[in-house]
């Protein structure tokens, strides 16, 4: 079957080559070193270099056939279509397929540079799920590029596009995701819900979330693994890329060291007006926020090292009485008391790692990851201050074999980690008491053994093997198995079939019930008195349809137990005097359907689920356990450079949990306006999830152009976009308040309509 691909258009009056572009693999990103690349109607063929790059002169302009093949990958044919002036780049990716070959010693001078592919290579997950910066705009929205909120447009993962301050994978809570960056675990990685990643999106060269069966390697998290890859295709030479739209700005240097193989990159962006109230001057609401990174790699013993830090900050502060009206003075708010959230992040580390020809991988990785969050929330009687911290420090190995059909691994890690949670309180009279009312603090060491096996006995199977020892950490845990087989009765069509056991130690007392949880990402780490625990069974079905369509259909069966709850305690946003322990269940159901081409692109996904919590002798389902959703994104290139994106998301059987107290939530309106936060909501009214919000779906529209703004070199381009989002003003809900009457309700509501506009650049 022919697959139409065509990526990454650019101009240029006097291309060198008109076809050019890089080989990577599609499963780790990993760029591919020795492809072929042939234009089979003219004879013309070249090879990769050792970072994927390849450039090729076609002839006469016009449509061509070309060929893409490397030992051990899946063949690809692509149409492309060249023209005098215009100089196509187009970048490959190869599907793995394993094949039964001699021994083979190929050398480079810098043979499998990439420590985050290597990591990523040490077990197959096959039920993973990966994201190209193509694929993120696509599902993402062409202004917002955001990697987490692209992956909540997938099958069986729920991070509404507006109001949603988190991501909820197979029915997980939020805290239940373990956050990689380049192989590094980041904690607290999401802003607010205007801006999901705390990390530059131009940084992000790939994001791949695995929820069904993880590699053994990964522990930590019950619910899913979210990899986060860095680009390094711009560190060739001195590249700045940037851009600026109403919530932010940022900016990103990346150039070569003096030295063969090494480079750096840095990256800083920051808020640049308050999301709410802060456009037209009003200070009774602020949001700010801030990330940076930096990056180096350079070549050592006979391997490569990774050096990188990532800094993110937060703060949400807005009125917690709604009696002032909004464009009020300055001084009508002065001495009204105000809920205050802050929070920052800091991970540094290093990643080392060594490939052989022999097929022998060695990787070695050490971080220190760091979290602060803070909080003042106004309570009927008092005012509640939170703080709440952690620390990791931490450093694992691992090395893995590959020998004919079998791939074996195994590794160790070591950790420390420190907890602190405290509850404080200051009474309205502004007489501070000293005594806490709920303080924890646990400072404890953890490690965990793991080892892994993956054959392949017949053409046709693929079977993986893993086990995970836990030790320490403070209570008992027991083994991990996870156990995963693929059957391919012929090429395009798979059956998969997995179970895992996975446990989590360190859980969040971030009420999710709660309705500034759609506003406020903050995560509050504790350390439960047992490590939590998730059993889950998950089968699929994939097959390539005509035209370049991809079908999954994937299902899943999770048992979760010893989950610290919130809400069955309080209706605050966070706990306060204490929380309880329950259980879980979630069953679901999703439906995926993809495609790649010349011209459009396309990605859909349909879930269906079920999510329930127990505890106190109450079950409930959680707000975030909608029981269907339906996502659909498609990215037309109507011109070379300009690109036209459809985005729609709906979702229908939301539960809710019905609130008493004062709260608004007003977006900012069409062309401007101002939005607002305001209010405290104390208690919960009737039973958890005991309401239903009603069905809501949103459409959006937008389109880029790009122009190419130097004569001599085609990096060198200025983009803007523009969106406009919910395009029909559907009204959705969040939530609603119930007046102090007890009956009647105001729904909290989403903006009607949006407009957004962009401008990035490329030099």
């Amino acid at each position: 079957m022919i697959e139409l691909l065509l990526a990454c258009v650019l101009a240029s009056k006097v291309p060198e080559a008109p076809l050019a572009g890089t080989v990577r693999a599609a499963e780790s990103g990993a760029v591919l070193a020795g492809a072929l690349v042939e234009v089979t109607d003219v004879a013309a063929q070249v090879w990769s270099d050792t970072s994927g790059a390849y450039s090729i002169d076609p002839g006469q302009p016009g449509l061509h056939h070309v060929r893409v093949s490397r030992a051990g990958y899946r063949t690809r044919m692509l149409d492309v279509v060249t023209s005098v002036d215009v100089a196509l780049h187009v970048d490959v990716m190869l599907e793995a397929e394993p094949q039964p070959l001699p021994a083979i010693s190929i050398r480079a001078r810098r043979a499998m540079t990439d420590p985050v592919a290597g990591a990523s290579t040490v077990a197959d997950e096959t039920d993973g799920r990966n994201l190209d910066a193509r694929g993120i705009r696509t599902s993402a929205g062409l202004l917002d590029a955001d990697p987490l909120r692209a992956l909540g447009a997938l099958a069986n993962v729920s991070a509404p596009p507006e109001g949603a301050a988190s991501l909820h994978v197979r029915g997980g809570s939020s805290d239940q995701n373990l956050m990689l960056v380049d192989g590094l675990p980041v904690y607290n990685s999401q802003h607010t819900a205007a801006t999901l990643t705390a990390l530059n999106p131009d940084v992000v060269s790939t994001v791949t979330i695995r929820a069904g069966v993880p590699s053994a390697q990964y522990g930590g998290a019950l619910s899913s693994v979210i990899a986060i890859r860095t680009d390094t295709s711009g560190t060739a030479h001195l590249t700045a890329r940037g851009g600026v739209n109403p919530s932010a700005v940022r900016q990103l240097v990346a150039m070569p060291l003096p030295w063969p193989g090494g480079s750096l990159l840095v990256s800083a962006r920051r808020s640049v007006a308050d999301i709410y109230g802060g456009l037209a001057g009003q200070p009774s609401t602020a949001e700010l926020f801030w990330d940076g990174f930096a990056r180096a790699i350079t070549p050592l013993w006979r391997g490569e090292l990774e050096l990188f830090g990532l800094r993110s900050h937060d703060r949400f502060d807005f009125d917690a009485k709604v009696d002032v009206p909004a464009g009020a003075p300055v001084s009508a708010s002065e001495g009204k008391p105000r809920n205050s959230f802050r929070w920052a992040s800091h991970t540094a580390g290093a990643v080392w790692a060594r490939g052989e020809s022999s097929g022998t991988r060695a990787i070695v990785r050490a971080w220190r990851t760091e979290f602060a969050g803070g909080a003042n929330w106004a309570r009927t009687s008092r005012t509640a201050h939170l703080g709440s911290a952690r620390a990791s420090t931490g450093a694992n190995a691992q090395l893995s074999v590959t020998r004919a059909r079998t791939r074996l691994s195994a590794g160790a890690s070591m950790e420390w980690i420190r907890d602190e949670y405290e509850i404080g309180r200051t009474c309205h009279a502004g007489t501070k008491v000293t005594t806490s009312e709920l303080g924890l603090a646990t400072s404890l060491p953890a490690a965990s053994l793991f080892a892994e096996g993956r054959w392949t006995p017949a053409k046709q199977w693929t079977v993986v093997s893993g086990l995970r020892e836990p030790l320490g950490g403070g209570s008992p845990q027991t083994l991990e198995p996870r156990l995963t087989a693929r059957y391919s009765p012929r090429e395009g069509l798979g059956f998969f079939v997995g179970y895992s056991r996975t446990h989590q130690q360190s859980q969040s007392l971030r009420n999710e019930e709660s309705l500034i949880d759609a506003l406020v990402g903050i995560a509050l780490p504790t350390t439960g008195p047992r490590a939590a625990r998730s059993d889950q069974l998950t089968a699929s079905i994939d097959a390539r349809l005509p035209d370049g369509f991809e079908l999954t259909i994937d299902g899943y069966h999770r048992v979760l137990e010893r989950l610290l709850l919130v809400a069955p305690r309080t209706a605050q946003p966070f706990a306060t005097d204490g929380f309880t322990t329950g259980r879980g269940r979630a069953t679901g159901l999703g439906l995926s359907l993809g495609r790649r081409g010349e011209l459009w692109d396309f990605a859909g996904a349909y879930t269906l689920a079920k999510t329930t919590r127990t505890a106190t002798g109450q079950r409930y389902r959680p707000s975030f356990g909608a029981a269907q959703s339906l996502t659909a994104a498609a990215a037309v290139r109507v011109h070379p450079a300009t690109t036209v994106s459809v985005n729609l998301w709906g979702v229908s059987g939301r539960p809710m949990t019905l609130t008493r107290g004062e709260f608004e939530w007003e977006h900012a309106a069409l062309l401007g306006g101002v939005g607002e936060v305001a209010g405290s909501p104390q208690q919960f009214v009737g039973a958890l999830g005991g309401a239903h919000l009603p069905a809501y779906w949103r459409l959006d529209l937008g389109m880029r152009h790009e122009w190419r703004i130097c004569a001599r070199t085609e990096r060198c381009t200025l983009g803007g976009t523009v969106a406009i989002a919910n395009i029909f003003g559907q009204r959705g809900a969040i939530g609603a308040v119930v007046a102090s009457d007890g009956f009647s309700r105001r729904a909290i509501v989403q903006s009607p309509r949006a407009l957004r506009v962009g401008l990035d650049w490329s030099l």
